[in-house]
């Protein structure tokens, strides 16, 4: 009996390897029509990868802690722009920022400047790649910038996705292969009862 279910087991895997694994292969050629297809999924708005070491008064603060988190901020300005990597900017954003980007070493990866603060990307758009901000204000905490990359809105290259499409699109056609062979299969299905 038990080699009868592993047999039987084999023969399923294989039918399903056949049937389903070898018509839901991808082409690159495939892959590269979807993308050209689909060229506006592809666009993207200019960007900016970034660290910050954050102060963060609470919102009633009295005057003696607005000017004590303008103090700590100059003083983190200081230390991130002696800072020679981002790694070492990080651990100064790990061991003194108020955010919770601290947990990440302040790095906020990458994001879309129409999404920032103003007053952030108007200092991030001044900067180049490994320079560190003076304080900014923004409301009523305070943050210095790091600035790790930055890509101007365009289109992202084919091989840069490439890998990932082809890896959705086989998916995709896998389970659509495999609800039809599931359908046809039940539509010729006869049940029989022992």
């Amino acid at each position: 009996v038990l080699r009868e279910k592993i047999r039987r087991s084999l023969l399923i895997e294989k039918m399903l390897k056949t049937e389903v694994d070898q018509k839901a292969v991808i082409t690159t050629a495939a892959a590269k029509a979807f993308y050209d297809a689909n060229a506006k999924r592809y666009e993207h708005d200019e960007t900016y990868s970034f660290q910050t070491i954050s102060i963060v008064p609470p919102d009633n603060a009295s005057q003696q802690l607005k000017d004590e988190a303008k103090l700590k901020i100059k003083d983190a300005a200081r230390l991130g722009k002696a800072a020679k990597t981002s790694r070492d900017f990080g651990v100064i954003a790990e061991q003194i920022s108020e955010d919770d980007w601290r947990t990440k070493l302040g790095d906020r990866g990458p994001m879309e400047a129409s999404k920032l603060p103003p007053e952030v990307r108007d200092a991030l758009r001044k900067m180049k790649i490994g320079d560190v901000s003076d304080p900014i204000a923004v409301g009523t905490a305070w943050v210095v910038v790091r600035l790790n990359e930055h890509a101007p809105a365009g289109k992202t290259p084919f091989e840069k996705v490439k890998s990932s499409l082809i890896a959705e699109m086989q998916r995709d056609k896998r389970l659509a292969v495999r609800a039809e062979l599931n359908k046809n299969l039940r539509k010729e299905a006869k049940i029989e009862l022992l």
